[in-house]
């Protein structure tokens, strides 16, 4: 669960991914046909965009829509964390579904020796 109510959370994930873009608000705004404030309320959790907003701010930040739900860092607590689960992010997003499958596995191996480790 993330810490921020969801109009924050969903703020700071479009924030993160303009920013990973290297996008200005007021780039972002024309892209879309909307204002530079329009952005910043968004992305402050001030308002909360029209569907149609969302699917314009997917597209002009070369995401699926989806993604930008994916609240998944936000409730990892630390900034270094975030940091390290992007780069993870960056790393795996283009690679094939057989890739990230076979990265999953080893993650789950990983996890599974690590807490046989705690145990002992």
């Amino acid at each position: 669960m993330s810490k921020h109510p969801p109009s924050i959370a969903f703020g700071l994930k479009i924030k993160k991914l303009r920013k990973s873009k290297r996008l200005a608000q007021k780039a972002l705004a024309i892209a879309i046909g909307k204002s530079t404030e329009t952005i910043s309320n968004i992305e402050r959790g001030v308002h909360s965009p029209r569907m149609s907003t969302v699917f314009d701010i997917a597209a002009a930040l070369e995401v699926e829509v989806r993604e930008l739900f994916l609240i998944r860092s936000a409730t990892l607590g630390t900034k270094e964390k975030e940091a390290i689960l992007e780069k993870i992010f960056d790393l795996l997003k283009d690679r094939p579904a057989y890739f990230l499958n076979s990265t999953l596995n080893q993650i789950h191996v990983l996890i599974a020796l690590e807490e046989k480790g705690r145990k002992k």
